[in-house]
């Protein structure tokens, strides 16, 4: 049953820095994109179950680097409910039907900050840099969560 784990932890990450290039789904990060994510990433207290990411190459090689620095054996998942212009319902109802206690998002601007703040039942968004993480508590994983924010992260801390 994919349903038998009820989600704990949400991680929700903005790629890092990435070449101004097109196509824009084609973007790699930068050197310093890579560093930023490394000093972010570094040092977290607790590491997600599995890795979704949207199918953009920041994306994945942001969450490529996130699997490697905190050891994460499960295989990415790569779904396009994490491209730029999906809803945060869809970003939810991706990450809450996998059956694992802590999963982590790779994603985009807008949606990340939109998410975030309907996740937290919140009316304003979030601005999350390239590079910037966060970890939201969830209390219940319903279709509509009840969550709350612990901690955030930034390239710049």
């Amino acid at each position: 049953n994919g349903l038998s784990n009820r989600m704990k932890k949400l991680f929700l990450l903005r790629h890092g820095e990435a070449a101004l290039t097109r196509p824009d789904w084609d973007r790699k990060l930068t050197s310093t994109g890579i560093q930023d994510l490394e000093r972010v990433l570094a040092g977290v207290p607790d590491s997600p179950d599995i890795i979704l990411a949207s199918p953009y190459l920041r994306t994945r090689q942001t969450a490529e680097i996130a699997q490697r620095l905190w050891n994460v054996t499960q295989e990415v998942v790569i779904t396009q409910a994490l491209l730029p212009d999906s809803t945060p319902e869809s970003l939810w109802d991706e990450a809450r039907t996998l059956g694992q206690e802590s999963v982590l998002v790779v994603t985009h601007q807008p949606l990340i900050s939109q998410a975030a703040a309907w996740i937290l039942g919140e009316s304003s968004t979030y601005a999350f840099t390239p590079g910037t993480l966060c970890a939201i508590a969830i209390s219940t994983s319903g279709v509509r969560p009840t969550a709350k924010l612990e901690w955030v992260r930034t390239p710049d801390l």
